[in-house]
């Protein structure tokens, strides 16, 4: 299990500051690898993660507690579509209008799974997915590939507004407590 004190010392070695997703999870990358800590408790800026893939592809290896993941395949479905596909280039700092790839889709649940503390799982680049936690603290390590494409693309509600999941942001500081609730709990 990762210890507080040593991950806030290798961060401050790295110069390297957590930071929040908006998703309800705190990120922070430092040598020994990239953790993500879910946090029943932090109010996320969207209702719902909105099912989305990745610019690469990733193992994630859960340290404790339970994370639920769905697996989702896209249809493009012009009569009954709910949803749409934006391609995101959402960064801190920079929170563009996202471009509609695919203006009516619908999706299809093909499994969902619960992953607990000592397993991990592996999503490919162009997988479509979705998270949440299944205990109040959940903490993971993420290996991850290389770039794969410069964008990720999420599926929204239709015509729904665009919301960057970095317009919430919470300062350094605020992060660190965070965290330290997530390991100590």
């Amino acid at each position: 299990m990762i210890n507080y004190e040593d991950l806030f010392n290798e961060a401050k070695e790295a110069n390297a500051d957590p930071r929040y997703f908006g998703l309800g999870f705190i990120q922070i990358t430092v040598p020994s690898g990239r953790y993500h800590f879910y946090c029943k408790d932090l109010n996320p800026s969207l209702d719902d993660e909105e099912v989305h893939n990745h610019r690469y592809w990733f193992r994630s290896e859960v340290l404790k507690g339970v994370l639920w993941n769905g697996i989702y395949s896209v249809i493009e479905d012009e009569e009954q579509g709910q949803y749409e596909v934006a391609d995101v280039t959402c960064k801190p700092g920079q929170t563009g209008e996202p471009e509609i790839l695919m203006k009516s889709v619908s999706l299809v649940s093909l499994v969902n799974f619960l992953t607990s503390a000592g397993s991990s799982y592996l999503i490919k680049r162009a997988a479509y997915h979705m998270v949440q936690p299944r205990s109040d603290f959940v903490i993971t390590r993420l290996d991850r590939g290389t770039y794969e494409s410069p964008t990720a693309q999420v599926v929204r509600k239709k015509n729904s507004p665009f919301v960057c999941p970095y317009e919430t942001p919470l300062t350094v500081d605020d992060c660190w407590v965070w965290i330290r609730k997530a390991i100590e709990s």
